[in-house]
Order: structure tokens, then C-alpha cells, then sequence
């Protein structure tokens, strides 16, 4: 039998922007982030996240909601204001922003694609560098 070795992520300020890890918390939902923007149009202080996330259950679960959980380099506030497709979950004014999204998925192919995750954050520097899906499980 062989041991689980944990994968280590290691969090290091000197490696290249635009690499972002993608991952899911409860391993069906894949969550990548296709762009990380300022949003002048709105305020200098405000950034849009544009992401895509793919459900693939392999015991055949739908999702009845997700929670978007995104980390990011500095503090962020959520905007809702501008942001229609997720609320606000949890983290507002930390670092690690947590949506939620209560909309029905399908077992497997199911796709979500969302544009106007809006946040303000002062740190004109600020990245956000990954994330992870929980997923609201229902079984038949």
C-alpha cells in the first residue's frame, strides 16, 4: 500500500503574474480564471474577475448552488453594485472572497461562465492568483 503524499502550494511573490492555479474543493467542479482587470470605468480601485467553471460528477450528483472561493494578494471588498451573477457569500475585506452562485448543475457538462465578479481593493497590485468550488450536492 502505498502512503498519500499532500501536494504543497507554495505562495511566492517573486514568480511570474498570469499563472493562476485552479483546483475544486470538493474535486467535481474545475474552476479556472481566464483574466484579472482593472476596472477604470467604475473606479480606479476596482477589478473585475473573469472566470469559467465545469462541473463533472463521477458518483452522478447534481449541484443545487456553488461557492466561488478566490484568493487574492491583498485585501479585497466585494462590489455589488456592479457584480449580478454571485452574491456575496463570505471574506469581504480579507483576501479569500467567497460567492455564492444558487443556480442548478447538471451531473456532468455543466458550464459557468461569469464576467462581472466585481471587488475593490486599494493595493493598485493586487492578484488573484487561484481558487476552488464547493458544490451544494444533491443525489437521487
Amino acid at each position: 500500500m502505498k502512503n498519500y503524499v499532500s501536494p504543497v502550494i507554495l505562495d511566492n511573490e517573486e514568480l511570474a503574474e498570469g499563472v493562476y492555479a485552479s483546483g475544486s474543493g470538493d474535486g467535481c467542479w474545475t474552476l479556472t480564471i481566464k483574466r484579472f482587470d482593472q476596472a477604470p470605468e467604475v473606479g480606479m480601485d476596482c477589478y473585475v474577475v473573469h472566470f469559467e467553471a465545469t462541473h463533472n460528477a463521477t458518483d452522478n450528483h447534481s449541484s443545487n448552488s456553488q461557492i466561488f472561493v478566490f484568493n487574492f494578494s491583498a485585501d479585497v471588498e466585494f462590489n455589488d453594485e456592479k457584480t449580478s451573477s454571485v452574491d456575496l457569500y463570505a471574506g469581504d475585506g480579507t483576501s479569500t472572497l467567497k460567492v455564492k452562485r444558487n443556480n442548478f448543475g447538471n451531473p456532468t457538462g455543466e458550464f459557468v461562465g461569469i464576467s462581472d465578479l466585481y471587488v475593490k481593493c486599494k493595493d493598485s497590485s493586487v492578484s488573484c492568483y487561484g481558487g476552488y468550488v464547493i458544490c451544494e450536492k444533491i443525489y437521487k
